[in-house]
């Protein structure tokens, strides 16, 4: 699968695709999270420094701390380098800067 995502070439209604699956699968395979989970992560969510995902109102609803495994994290570190952006980006949403 992950090999698979490192192949998805770009494509015009999804031009930054290419680059976010990648990252979306290392994180549900490396890190154990639901899909509902990584398409909810926003930045203040992640903490690249510490290597920490937040999970809001988990199943248990109440947050959850996710450590990063470093493959997870350079990924996730390369993707706001080329993206300027966390890994998923929303339609016509402004991004912001991370807060860490």
């Amino acid at each position: 699968m992950i090999k698979a995502a490192d192949e998805t070439e770009p494509r015009e209604v999804a031009r930054n695709m290419h680059l976010a699956l990648p990252v979306i699968f290392r994180i549900l395979y490396g890190c154990g999270l639901r899909v509902s989970e990584v398409v909810g992560l926003r930045y203040k969510d992640v903490n690249l420094e510490d290597g920490i995902l937040t999970i809001r109102e988990a199943k248990t609803d109440r947050d959850r701390y996710i450590p990063l495994s470093d493959s997870v994290k350079e990924a996730c570190i390369g993707s706001w380098e080329r993206l300027n952006l966390f890994c998923f980006p929303a339609p016509k949403v402004a991004p912001t800067r991370p807060q860490n």
